[in-house]
């Protein structure tokens, strides 16, 4: 079980860390832009 959850808790950070990663992508485009 303990290695099953901490697979989904890898997981989960590893897609919130993505979508920070492409939100700080997107901030730097409309910096660019402007």
């Amino acid at each position: 079980m303990k290695i099953n959850v901490s697979k989904l808790l890898i997981q989960l950070i590893y897609k919130s860390s993505n979508n920070f990663t492409t939100h700080i992508a997107l901030i730097n485009k409309v910096h660019c832009i402007y």
